[in-house]
């Protein structure tokens, strides 16, 4: 499967999080996890760069909906 990159703002994220979040879980988890784990992994490189707090995801209590 072809794969394309993305760049969205971390408020961008949250927001498709969001959204992701209002529906059944079992038909997005899966992509909520990928999405979590590519943002957690640049923000922690990015972190490290700049020693800046690293800002927050969407919590994953919206994921168990």
């Amino acid at each position: 499967m072809q794969e394309i990159q993305l760049q969205l703002t971390l408020p961008e994220v949250n927001h498709i999080l969001e959204a992701l979040g209002e529906k059944s879980y079992k038909d997005v988890y899966q992509l909520i996890i990928k999405i979590q784990q590519q943002a957690e992994s640049q923000l922690q490189k990015n972190n490290v760069r700049s020693n800046d707090p690293q800002p927050k995801l969407v919590s994953e209590s919206n994921e168990q909906s």
